[in-house]
């Protein structure tokens, strides 16, 4: 496992001035939560407001940027834990596309039996007509 280099002077002074300045602004600005949401939503920085609020508006905006997007994330993580729920393997899909093929089959010849059944019966029908037809003719031209 890789060693990570210590971090630099430079950046160990950078972050201990900012946690200076937190420190500082916590006591010295202690904002109400309504008051660090107007902050926060506020357009308009006034240009002769000191330093230390234009930090805390600017940490302000940051925090409320930083709760949106892990709202955005904690959203989209719901989604895919919902997708992933729905999800089928692909060998399943196949197996009932397999399946339904084959009882559209089974389904097609019982119908194609039942079609010649029935072609069958109507020629009986037409046949047993047509004689019953031809021997009334046949009788009434002997004259019976």
């Amino acid at each position: 496992m890789p060693a990570y280099p210590p971090p630099s002077p430079p950046a160990v002074l950078i972050r201990a001035g900012l946690d200076a300045i937190g420190a500082e602004l916590a006591m010295r600005l202690p904002l109400s939560e309504p008051r660090h949401r107007a902050m926060a939503s506020s357009n308009d920085l006034v240009l002769d407001a000191s330093q230390s609020e234009r930090i805390a508006v600017t940490l302000a905006r940051l925090d409320e940027r930083q709760k949106a997007m892990q709202d955005t994330a904690d959203a989209r993580h719901g989604q895919l834990v919902a997708m992933l729920a729905e999800f089928v393997p692909r060998a399943e899909i196949d197996a009932k596309h397999a399946n339904i093929g084959a009882r559209i089959g089974a389904i097609e010849d019982r119908v194609g039996k039942i079609e010649a059944r029935t072609w069958k019966v109507v020629a009986g029908i037409l046949s047993a007509v047509g004689t019953a037809l031809a021997s009334a003719i046949t009788l009434h031209f002997r004259g019976g």
